[in-house]
């Protein structure tokens, strides 16, 4: 755990600006075939970093079944009025380095939603009909 948790500390201390989880490319190295999934992305910085936000909306509506549809809306519908509300924020007080960071992950998360199967947003059946 030494040298991966000491580069893990360098890669999130002084190379990651944005919210997100980076992979060394030691690690990412490693991993082969799995690090040309959607497990992972690399954004236009050239970090490597852990694909969460289309699990983060997929999950967002469990339990799965009656209901999930509607709990993932109010879900986020929410997550898009903290995104507004912190982006404003953060351009109105000119505190740049924050409004990036919500800046890029609202475009994560639009690309995320983008990607989705509209059936994730249609009321699923229990898992006995299917």
């Amino acid at each position: 755990m030494g040298k991966a948790l000491n580069e893990a500390y360098r890669l999130e201390s002084q190379v990651s600006l944005y919210p997100r989880v980076a992979v060394s490319r030691k690690v990412y190295e490693k991993i082969g075939p799995l690090a040309s999934t959607s497990l992972f992305l690399t954004d236009e910085d050239g970090i490597t970093h852990l694909n969460y936000f289309e699990y983060m909306i997929e999950s967002s509506g469990n339990p799965p079944g009656k209901g999930s549809r509607a709990r993932r809306e109010t879900w986020l519908t929410q997550l898009d009025g903290n995104i507004a509300k912190n982006v404003a924020r953060f351009e109105q007080a000119e505190d740049w380095k924050k409004l990036a960071k919500w800046a890029w992950f609202k475009k994560r998360i639009e690309e995320a939603r983008s990607k989705l199967s509209e059936g994730l947003f249609k009321e699923s059946l229990p898992q006995a009909l299917h």
